[in-house]
């Protein structure tokens, strides 16, 4: 059985991976909207930007480390993520024969019973871990490909939870002659929301691949807080944005947010362009995790996909995931330098956002191979056309363009939109 998260992450991962605009989810609101105090203010955590959708970031307050990455391959790490998803499989395995040959009631429960402690120390340790590597990655005490094997990992095993939970449903839904107990089918259910901030689709579809040898190794932008990660890349012609703020989730507070309506309200306030009627592809679809405790919102809009998970009661997005196709964006800063035989443009969108650079020859207008480094760091290169599409990074950006007979040339980008 197939649960919402697991299906969105899969539909996103299709758009990723075929580099195509995927259609429009559809969904429905309704019911008096509640009084959500705050509603109207902006998170501080999130970057605004005009011409396309807002997006959650580290405040400045919280920064702690940024830096541009290419994961890399480690057996040893690829075997570990193995061992976890092997570990969970055979718990399952185990969990099935036992289920399928009870000859009770009660003895069925005590299987899913066990089961899902398994499931609780599983998940209860990827949060440790993921808490864990943060810390220590901020301290400086891990590296940044350590960082990334660590996030990955975490998703590998939060995916075996999530998809070994829906499994148990499955069975049950199967077997006549037997009926889950409400706490424990609650408990299985809860497993996609318990899972939200350990999963990513960047870590699932790009860093595993690389960590294992199997596909390509793309550039990727981090920036962390203190409980926070946002990850960026650029995959053929789409940029692909995740995030995640623990620090917006209060699962004991008071719900403000209690129907389908004020959640949408709530992100029409943190993301105006994207649930613009005039952006929207189809309307927005709204579903609920946990018991209402958390509100997702899925929207496809003009430029992509976007995704959002609102804390019922801070009301902020703890969790969020964006798509957007770069032939639809239009940047809205341009920079030149140039001299002799070339002219450098260099167009920005946000901080952390896609930047395009392109190089031409003045003679003639046509595109020149060129290396391009961005803060120091090799991102790629131009090729024929004289573009490529890279990533921004936080504050200044230093561009720096060599072109095949050693002309140099450098822009600064200043914080554009959405710094704070």
């Amino acid at each position: 059985m197939s649960s919402p998260v697991a299906g969105r992450t899969a539909l996103l991962a299709v758009v990723l991976l075929l580099a195509g605009v995927t259609a429009g989810l559809a969904g429905s609101a309704s019911g008096p909207a509640a009084d959500t105090g705050d509603s109207r203010t902006l998170q501080a955590s999130l970057g605004q930007a005009n011409g396309t959708t807002n997006y959650l970031q580290v405040p400045d307050e919280d920064l702690q480390r940024t830096g541009l990455y290419r994961a890399s391959v480690d057996v040893t790490a690829a075997t570990r993520i193995d061992g976890d998803r092997l570990a969970l499989e055979h718990a399952f395995e185990s969990f099935r024969t036992r289920f399928e040959r009870a000859d009770t009631e009660a003895e069925r429960t005590a299987a899913v019973r066990e089961l899902t402690e398994t499931l609780d120390d599983h998940t209860a340790t990827l949060r440790q871990r993921q808490e864990r590597a943060i810390d220590r990655y901020n301290a400086g005490d891990l590296g940044p490909n350590e960082f990334i094997v660590v996030l990955t990992r975490v998703d590998a095993t939060a995916e075996e939870v999530q998809d070994t939970a829906g499994s148990v449903i499955t069975l049950d839904e199967t077997t006549l002659d037997y009926t889950l107990p409400p706490e424990y089918e609650t408990q299985l259910r809860n497993y996609e929301a318990d899972v939200l901030t350990s999963r990513g689709l960047i870590r699932e579809v790009e860093f595993r691949p690389a960590i294992a040898g199997s596909g390509p190794s793309r550039l990727v932008y981090v920036e962390t807080g203190s409980e926070s990660v946002v990850v960026t890349t650029i995959v053929n012609d789409r940029y692909v944005r995740e995030g995640f703020d623990t620090r917006a989730l209060d699962p004991d507070g008071t719900p403000q947010l209690r129907t389908f309506l004020d959640a949408l309200n709530r992100a029409e306030v943190l993301y105006p362009w994207a649930m613009a009627p005039s952006s929207q592809k189809q309307p927005p679809r709204v579903e609920t995790l946990r018991n209402a405790s958390i509100f997702s919102v899925d929207v496809s809009h003009v430029q992509g996909e976007l995704s959002l998970y609102l804390d019922a009661s801070t009301t902020d997005v703890f969790k969020e995931q964006q798509i957007r196709d770069l032939t639809t964006v239009t940047p809205p800063r341009t920079y030149t330098n140039g001299s002799g035989e070339f002219e450098l443009t260099v167009n920005a969108t946000h901080d952390t956002g896609p930047l395009e650079v392109s190089i031409v020859r003045r003679t003639t207008g046509g595109g020149a191979n060129a290396s391009v480094s961005i803060d120091g760091t090799s991102v790629g290169t131009t090729g024929p056309d004289g573009r490529l599409w890279t990533l921004d990074t936080r504050g200044t950006t230093s561009v720096r363009v060599t072109t095949a007979n050693n002309a140099t040339f450098t822009i600064e980008v200043p914080p554009g939109e959405g710094s704070r």
